[in-house]
């Protein structure tokens, strides 16, 4: 960089693990930068001394000549001193045919000159400072001998294909022919100033024929070994300004400093910079992805999702916990799992909210419901039943999903069922032939069924029927639910899901109770929307929500229902127990 705006100083400095290697590579790239300089000057002025010991070759062997022509003249006329008839005009004949010589002097070199650059292959040094008068020229020689000296160099560490010696060439042949055209338009402006003092010097001439033939024969002769003396002289002086150049020639920089290291201290990489970033990234990272996850998390998980969703109107009255594969899907006696536990605080629940409504007989036939198929409201109604016929209560189980029945699944094994998931031991009547049937009782719809050591009443749901809606609509559906709000403690519905048949609400009215089943995990919380707006128009009348399928870590408070019921965990620190 540069050390300020309008300094000619230029700062480097190179960055590298080893401090003395980076002092190292900065002094030889100077030291090499110096040399390449002092060898480019010493390449153009060996070109220009070459290009001059030609010329000078040539002239000596012509003035030589002229030399032995005066000598032959005066030997052989015997002459020693001849003077002069027409002095003015011999000397203003004498400056014509200086200029003429000059002019063709300079014609010459520009000649020589042009078939230098036309017939020069590739790129090469040009000669500088050889004597023409045009400025252009003498321009565009240093300019392209500068060139050729950065190309030169940029070829020792690139080949011709790289894009800066492609530049490079462009404007070596633009210069090329730009001094092809100069060199053409000097040569022809001598041609003509030769011309035209060849004719002032025939003029002049032509006034002194009068002299004596031996003074002029002598004249010219003199002239033209005055002239290739001058020429020889001028070519001597610029070798030798030549060689004095190449003998003065300094490098191009000059070193202020050398180079030495800034700090023992490295600058790269900044421990502190890099650890603070990684504490920053290690706290935004993983709450980004915890808040991301939170975003798009759409499910409902736990008891506390669906309160803050359902609010304060509408009570959670429990979480049922996740099966393992190898749990039972029926409460055990005298069962003490977390599911029994849950169990328990939901029957409480649920008889608390069932003895807090007012009016006469009794508020005891319970739906359980969900929004769609596979939510657990079938698991839930069979265990509810259960965990009350633990309790000494009489429990009536009615299947009212005739569309899609589950209760055989829950009290019979995989051989006690047929292909249609019915049993085979149990009479095959049910609530669809009670409804189509007049003749049949409620007594004859009924199956004890023994759960664990306790006695459940079933009514299954019965075949499947074509028109289930209409069959719904009966009016047997209303007799059925009084008589066995009479006959039991506790009635409890299984009805179809409520978002994809319209059965659960044909028969709601009757329902004292609805239990409405989300599965964690599974259940999106958009859809509770449509039981709120079922609640809100009247449709559904004594809605509360229950938790299914919950993990144990998110159950209660961290888990921990089933206190002082579950399996004792021996710490490793505890040996004494």
């Amino acid at each position: 960089k540069v050390a300020s705006e309008f300094s000619n100083i230029t700062i480097v400095s190179l960055s590298d693990p080893i401090q003395k290697k980076a002092e190292h590579i900065l002094e030889e790239l100077i030291n090499i930068y110096n040399e390449n300089g002092v060898e480019d000057k010493k390449e153009i002025a060996d070109r220009t001394s070459d290009f001059i010991d030609e010329r000078i070759n040539d002239i000596y062997s012509n003035l030589s000549a002229v030399d032995q022509s005066a000598e032959d003249f005066k030997t052989g006329r015997g002459l020693t001193d001849i003077a002069s008839q027409a002095n003015i005009n011999l000397n203003v004949s004498a400056a014509s045919q200086q200029e003429l010589e000059n002019a063709r002097v300079q014609l010459n070199i520009a000649a020589s000159m042009k078939d230098i650059v036309d017939n020069q292959d590739g790129y090469d040094f040009l000669p500088s400072n050889v004597g023409l008068s045009d400025p252009s020229i003498t321009t565009t020689t240093a300019k392209y001998n500068q060139l050729v000296a950065e190309r030169n160099r940029l070829l020792k560490s690139s080949n011709e294909k790289n894009p800066v010696i492609v530049n490079l060439d462009e404007q070596l042949a633009g210069l090329r022919q730009s001094m092809k055209s100069s060199l053409n338009s000097v040569e022809n402006n001598l041609n003509l100033r030769v011309n035209n003092l060849s004719g002032q010097v025939s003029l002049l001439n032509s006034r002194i024929y009068s002299a004596p033939k031996n003074e002029r024969a002598l004249r010219d002769i003199t002239r033209r070994q005055q002239t290739t003396e001058s020429l020889y002289l001028y070519l001597l002086q610029k070798r030798e300004e030549s060689q004095i150049a190449f003998a003065s020639a300094t490098p191009k920089s000059k070193v202020v400093d050398r180079a030495y290291g800034n700090s023992d201290i490295p600058i790269s990489p900044n421990k502190s910079v890099i650890l603070l970033v990684s504490f920053i990234l290690g706290l935004a990272v993983p709450f980004s992805i915890i808040y991301v996850k939170d975003l798009l998390d759409t499910k409902v998980h736990n008891k506390l999702d669906l309160e803050r969703i359902v609010g304060n109107d509408l009570p959670v009255l429990a979480e049922i916990p996740k099966l393992s594969k190898k749990q039972h899907k029926i409460i055990q006696h005298e069962d003490r799992s977390v599911l029994a536990e849950s169990l328990r605080i939901l029957r409480t629940n649920l008889d608390y909210i069932i003895k807090s409504k007012k009016g006469s007989g009794k508020k005891n036939v319970i739906f359980v419901t969900s929004s769609v198929p596979g939510e657990g409201k079938t698991l839930l109604s069979s265990n509810l039943a259960a965990i009350y016929a633990t309790a000494g209560k009489k429990v009536l189980l009615m299947g009212a999903d005739i569309r899609n029945p589950k209760l055989y699944t829950f009290f019979f094994n995989s051989k006690d069922v047929d292909r249609l998931g019915k049993p085979k031991r149990v009479q095959n009547v049910g609530l669809t032939e009670y409804l189509f049937n007049n003749t049949l009782e409620v007594s004859d719809i009924i199956h004890p069924m023994l759960a664990n050591t306790n006695t459940i009443d079933v009514i299954y749901s019965g075949k499947i029927p074509p028109n289930p809606t209409e069959l719904l609509m009966s009016v047997r559906i209303k007799n059925l639910f009084q008589e066995v709000s009479e006959k039991y403690d506790y009635v409890i519905v299984d009805t179809a899901p409520l978002m994809v048949i319209t059965d659960t609400l044909l028969i709601s009215e009757y329902a004292d109770q609805i239990l409405y089943v989300t599965k964690a995990g599974v259940t999106e919380k958009s859809v509770l929307e449509f039981p709120l707006k079922l609640k809100r128009e009247g449709k559904l009348k004594g809605v509360s929500f229950i938790v299914n399928n919950v993990k144990e870590s998110n159950l209660g408070y961290g888990g921990r229902y089933g206190y002082g019921y579950g399996k004792t965990i021996k710490r490793w620190w505890n040996f004494t127990s």
